[in-house]
Order: structure tokens, then C-alpha cells, then sequence
């Protein structure tokens, strides 16, 4: 492999002994390297199997991250998407009874399929001009193994982005530099596509997400991929909430903590062994222990009733076990993660805790383990009150009209009580 020239060879030999390094498949794909030196820049290349070199000025640098070339890249897609699109959608408006759903449709699409093709462009004119990165394990330059396709799904929907992968021969390692830029390293998602997918998946299955997505934010992604996406999520949310603890002062100076228990219906191989309410002992459902911490200062102005305080709510929910370690409730898994977030709200720094539960024992248990030496409060909450007494009603009462009566009498009573009433009572309490 010749040079041309020999003054860029002693001023650079370093990039000049890389480039002959390349073997012919290498070298086919590399792209043009930069140096900079004290009288300005140099461009290296590869051509016909010969090092080649010219000095270029600032202005001749390439410029990544859009430019000039991306702007022509969004003109001319938008020329193509819209110029024979506008003139059809017109004579469309013009007909009797014009079908508007159509047209925006069209219009979405083709404004979506425009940005597509932009930011395509901005990526890949970024990765162009990146620099030659160098092993993190031996230092040597990395060479330009291949030049590929990656399609990321973007918040304008599938974008594929021609990118470059570096190679180390002697460590036998890799990488693409443009995903370490973009902290994209083992994903397939944007940021911005990731985030719409958790705003639909948590409030609906799979199915339904899926054509969430494509019927509100225009974009296609299977039933499949988002239950992948949500095991993998949520894998990393549950390892977030383990390890990330930071202690926080109390929103108020009264708080609630609400804890229950409730049916997850899952899988039969979920619950292949668990003892259930089914009439042959199995379970069709594992039992998912919830809780919600809040502060409730604020009074409606009209009525006076209490009201959370906005911001101040934090929810968690997860299949684990509340069974006592040893005889000590605050072992299980539960306990853990409740304490967690009771460090997290600044529970133990209040001066009360209010814990609004269904009156079961393991609530209580470790609820008063893990309050143990504050002003812990305990309420029975209203839907659970009605069904204990409904219960004690069937025993007590035979006759069904009794029975209903007092039933209704009861529920009169509960909801009579204005909240403003029993806070009161509560502020009263010893």
C-alpha cells in the first residue's frame, strides 16, 4: 500500500500505519479520518488500496449531527410524501361528503414518514462524524469492522440507521460508537418510543396497548414485542426500587399508608402447587400486596372535605410474600420493600402515621414492627367495614328484610360521616 506525500506521514504516522493495517473488506468501508495539527486539519482516506491525504480547512470539517445535509433530506422526503399526496387530497375535500378521517389520516402519515426520513439523516450524518475510538482494554485504535443496518423504533415509528461498527482484532472486541453516544447500548427503543409504551401498557393488556399505539401515536409495534419490553422494564424498575433509597422529609405532618392484598390472575403454571379458594383447592389468581402512601392537608373549599394533597401519592405494587421470617414480620419480602418506601416518604420522621387497611393481621403485624416507637394509627377501611358487618348480619339476623334493613342502616351511618368529621375525631383521638 502506497502513500501520497510524505509530510502528512510524519505528522500523523500513527493514522497512516492504522489505514495500511485494514484488510481489504475493512478498508472498503472505512470512512475518511481527521486529524487535527498545528497549521490546521488533515483528511486521510483509503482509495484504490493507497493512503491519501489533503489539508482542509475549518469549514470543510465534517459537521455532525444534522447540517445542511439533513435539512435536504427533510425538503426532499417532504416533496416526495406530500407532492402527489396534496393535490389528491384536495380533489377529495372537493367531492360531496369528503372523508375527513382519510385525509388526516394521510396527512399523519405522511408528516410521520417525513421526520422518519429526517432523523435518519441526523444519525447518520452524526455517526460519519464521529472519531476513531480507541480500545478501552489495550488503547489501540479501533478499526471499522463493517458498515450495517439497525432499525430503532422512534417516536415517528421504525427508523433504520446505516451505523458503524468498530473492532479491536487484538481484543477481540466491539462496538458501535453512535449507540454510546446516543445511550442507545442494547436497545432497540427510543427514549421517547419507551415512554409511550409505558403510558399504555400499565392501564391495558397487550392487545389492546398495541392498538392503543397505533390509533393515538401512529405507531406499529406488536402485542409480542411490548410484553418483551415490559419483562425487561420491569426487571430494571424492580432492581431500581431495591437499590435506590434515599431518605426524604415527611410531605406533612400526618400521613396515610394504605396496604392491601389483592388477586393477580396469571398463568396455570404460575400457580401449579399454590392453595387456593377454588372448590378443589387450587388458585387461579397469586396475591399481589399493593400500598399507597399520601398526605391529605388540603380542604375542598366548597365543601371542607379533606383532600390528598397533589404530588404527594406514591404507589407499589408487586407479587411477593408477607409470610414472618423467624416470627418476624419485618423479614419477608413485603416488609423490605414497605420499609423502603417508608424511608423513601419519611414515615418515621412524622409525627403520626395513619394505616388504612381490611383489619388483617400480617398488615398490623408489620406495619407495627416497622413503626415501631411512632404514633401509628390504625382505621378500617370503609368497603371492608360494610363487608364484616354484612357477614356478622347473616349470623345474627335470619330474617333477609332485618337483615337488609340494618345492612342499609349501617352504610347510612358510614357515609353519613362526613371525612371532615372523622379527621376531626381522628385530631381528638389519645
Amino acid at each position: 500500500m502506497r502513500i501520497h506525500g510524505t509530510c502528512a506521514e510524519k505528522r500523523h504516522p500513527d493514522t497512516v500505519a492504522y489505514l495500511q493495517s485494514l484488510s481489504a473488506d475493512e478498508a472498503a468501508v472505512h470512512p475518511p479520518l481527521v486529524r487535527a495539527h498545528a497549521d490546521g486539519f488533515t483528511r486521510y482516506w483509503l482509495e484504490d488500496g493507497e493512503v491519501r491525504y489533503r489539508d482542509i480547512t475549518v469549514a470543510e470539517l465534517p459537521q455532525p449531527g444534522g447540517g445542511l445535509s439533513a435539512l435536504e433530506t427533510l425538503l426532499s422526503a417532504t416533496r416526495e410524501q406530500f407532492g402527489t399526496l396534496l393535490p389528491k387530497l384536495t380533489a377529495e375535500v372537493g367531492r360531496p361528503g369528503p372523508d375527513l378521517d382519510s385525509i388526516e389520516r394521510a396527512l399523519w402519515d405522511g408528516a410521520y414518514a417525513s421526520g422518519a426520513t429526517a432523523l435518519k439523516a441526523i444519525l447518520e450524518d452524526l455517526d460519519r462524524g464521529l472519531p476513531s475510538p480507541f480500545c478501552a482494554n489495550c488503547g489501540k485504535a479501533m478499526a471499522c469492522h463493517l458498515r450495517d443496518g439497525k432499525t430503532f423504533m422512534t417516536r415517528l415509528g421504525p427508523v433504520t440507521i446505516e451505523w458503524t461498527y468498530r473492532y479491536c482484532r487484538d481484543c477481540k472486541s466491539g462496538h458501535c460508537p453512535l449507540d454510546r453516544v446516543l445511550g442507545l447500548e442494547g436497545e432497540s427503543h427510543t427514549p421517547e418510543a419507551a415512554s409511550l409504551m409505558a403510558d399504555v401498557v400499565g392501564d391495558a393488556g397487550y392487545g389492546m396497548a398495541s392498538r392503543k399505539l397505533a390509533n393515538l401515536a401512529g405507531v406499529t409495534i406488536p402485542p409480542s414485542t411490548l410484553h418483551r419490553w415490559a419483562l425487561k422494564i420491569g426487571k430494571q424498575v424492580q432492581r431500581f426500587e431495591q437499590e435506590i433509597v434515599e431518605p426524604a422529609d415527611p410531605a406533612a405532618p400526618r400521613l396515610y399508608l394504605g396496604v392491601d392484598g389483592t388477586g393477580v390472575p396469571v398463568r396455570k403454571s404460575e400457580v401449579a402447587g399454590v392453595k387456593g379458594k377454588q372448590e378443589d383447592g387450587s388458585a387461579k389468581t397469586r396475591v399481589a400486596k399493593v400500598l399507597s402512601i399520601y398526605a391529605a392537608e388540603r380542604v375542598h373549599p366548597k365543601s371542607g372535605e379533606p383532600e390528598k394533597d397533589p404530588g404527594s401519592e406514591t404507589h407499589s405494587g408487586l407479587i411477593d410474600s408477607a409470610a414472618a421470617v423467624g416470627g418476624v414480620s419485618r423479614g419477608s419480602a413485603f416488609a423490605g420493600r414497605l420499609e423502603r418506601e417508608i424511608v423513601r416518604q419519611g414515615l418515621r420522621e412524622a409525627d403520626e402515621v395513619v394505616v388504612i387497611f381490611d383489619a388483617a393481621s400480617w398488615i398490623r403485624n408489620v406495619c407495627g414492627e416497622l413503626l415501631a416507637g411512632r404514633m401509628v394509627t390504625f382505621i378500617l377501611d370503609l368497603w371492608h367495614a360494610v363487608e364484616y358487618v354484612s357477614a356478622a348480619l347473616r349470623v345474627l339476623c335470619p330474617d333477609t328484610a332485618e337483615r337488609k334493613e340494618q345492612l342499609e342502616a349501617v352504610k347510612t351511618e358510614l357515609n353519613g360521616t362526613s371525612m371532615r368529621t372523622k379527621r376531626n375525631r381522628l385530631d381528638a383521638s389519645p
